[in-house]
């Protein structure tokens, strides 16, 4: 019950309820002042709702599109990311409203200011509520998860878990396996003591049948497979009969004629327009890098475009403008000695991105794509996987689904999955819903920067304080996961 539809419902259905409480509670505090006694309750929803319901149902659908874009949830999410989500949506979703109404200031439904004690209220009574509802949530719904393949990959895959930071997501047991051993039956019963199992990418096709057979057939769990270029490719793919066959449609990973025309004009206005509109804040940021060293204010530098086609790439500088050609194909990290101080800044706000819309425009790059690489990391991921070809079957974008769910060091092989994805569901809306992430991404430094260091399994065991008890009682290599201070 607690993953499933209803909580959620719920969950929308309060948050509906808050925001006509905010706009409520902003006419009675008007009221209040201007008339020196309290409205009554009934009387202000009554005669709002009369007046005003087709802007309100708008204003309500609309902000809770956002909110779900945003994943302003607490479901399966940190208190504190739920709430950053939150603020930065009402913010986002309420400035057009409030430029209007100082722009026009003919009160369109009401005075300028009361937006701004509307946002001040669903902010505060956001915090209230969610942070109830996260309690009750952390306290009732404890999930507890299997993980399922070879021991490099489970290791991985459990250490990024327990780095979510979603306090009631507990990994259980971790079962290692590989193409020499055979999954014994003694996974059913640890199966039936799980909410969820997670299956590694490489786990043999046989053992990754059976535990979909037991898990999601026979009970009510759920599953999570990191996708392979196959799983990838049936993603979204529609059945066709051949007589009484049933056959699945899988279409071919690349845009259609008419999808590369609507990027194309979109990225042509949108970077047009962008240009103008960020000239000044560029002019500032060119300034302070030149007066910083004296070096160049741009980076160009070689990458590759659709059907690995070299380009040169522009961004602002954000490292010292003296390095050697090997400094210069070398990947930056969190505290890398290269980044300057001003650097660290707009690497973390992607400021520093800003001189691609020239790339845009001139049609090298769309605004939404997969990320373009330098070379050296092209010819190692190519190198490593061949796959990594195809996600050029796209133009690279300024942002993209590896640009908003990775960070700057998340791994080529990672972010192969994410591209191939995103050329496999390229859509306009999934376009507009990266683009609407990016802003929530340009607060979140982590992602900008990279981590300062990646922990060890072991070390994220320690620190989680949690400990691995091997069972004896299976033939495979299993271990339970405890809690040490308990």
């Amino acid at each position: 019950m607690w993953n499933g539809s209803l909580v959620r419902f719920v969950e929308y259905g309060l948050d509906s309820f808050i925001m006509i409480f905010s706009l409520m509670t902003a006419i009675q505090i008007h009221h209040s002042f201007a008339y020196g006694y309290l409205y009554g309750w009934d009387l202000i929803i009554g005669k709002f709702w009369h007046f005003y319901w087709p802007f309100l149902l708008v204003y309500v659908l609309v902000t809770l599109i956002v909110l779900k874009i945003y994943n302003a949830t607490v479901i399966n999410n940190t208190y504190k990311n739920a709430m950053v989500n939150t603020a930065l949506a009402l913010v986002f979703m309420n400035a057009p409203l409030i430029i209007y109404n100082f722009w026009r200031y003919d009160n369109f439904i009401f005075e300028p200011w009361y937006l701004f004690v509307v946002v001040g209220i669903e902010i505060v009574v956001y915090a209230i509520y969610k942070r109830i509802f996260y309690k009750i949530l952390v306290k009732y719904d404890r999930q507890y998860a299997l993980m399922v393949g070879p021991k490099e990959e489970i290791e991985l895959l459990a250490s990024k878990y327990m780095l979510s930071k979603v306090p009631n997501r507990l990994i259980k047991y971790i079962y290692y396996t590989d193409e020499k051993t055979k999954i014994d039956s003694s996974i059913y019963n640890l199966i039936d003591e799980v909410d969820s199992v997670y299956i590694s990418e490489n786990l043999d096709t046989k053992a990754k049948e059976l535990i979909l057979d037991y898990a999601a057939y026979k009970n009510f769990k759920e599953v999570y497979v990191v996708p392979r270029k196959m799983d990838v490719l049936l993603i979204d793919s529609v059945f066709e009969t051949i007589d009484d066959s049933l056959v699945l449609h899988a279409k071919n990973m690349h845009l259609s004629i008419e999808m590369r025309f609507l990027k194309r004009t979109i990225d042509l206005i949108v970077s047009t327009i962008g240009l103008i509109v960020a000239a000044i804040p560029m002019i500032f940021v060119a300034l302070i890098i030149k007066l910083q060293d004296g070096g160049p204010v741009f980076y160009k530098q070689e990458r590759f475009k659709r059907y690995n086609q070299p380009f040169y790439i522009l961004k602002f500088r954000s490292m010292t403008h003296k390095q050697t050609k090997e400094q210069e194909q070398t990947l930056a990290t969190r505290n890398d000695a290269r980044i300057t101080k001003f650097g660290k800044f707009i690497r973390a706000t992607r400021l520093d991105e800003l001189p691609q819309l020239f790339n845009v425009f001139k049609g090298d790059m769309s605004l939404v794509g997969p990320r373009p690489y330098m070379k050296s990391v092209v010819d190692e991921a190519m190198e490593k996987n061949p796959d990594f070809l195809y996600r050029s079957n796209v133009k690279p974008g300024i942002t993209g689904l590896s640009h908003i769910y990775g960070r700057y060091d998340t791994t080529s092989e990672e972010r192969l999955r994410y591209d191939l994805l995103y050329v496999r569901k390229c859509s306009l809306w999934l376009d507009i819903k990266i683009v609407f992430l990016t802003i929530l991404v340009m607060f979140n430094k982590d992602a900008g920067l990279g981590r300062a260091r990646e922990l060890t399994f072991a070390e994220l065991l320690d620190l989680k304080e949690r400990e691995l008890k091997k069972l004896d009682d299976c033939q495979n290599e299993v271990f339970e996961v405890l809690d040490k201070t308990k």
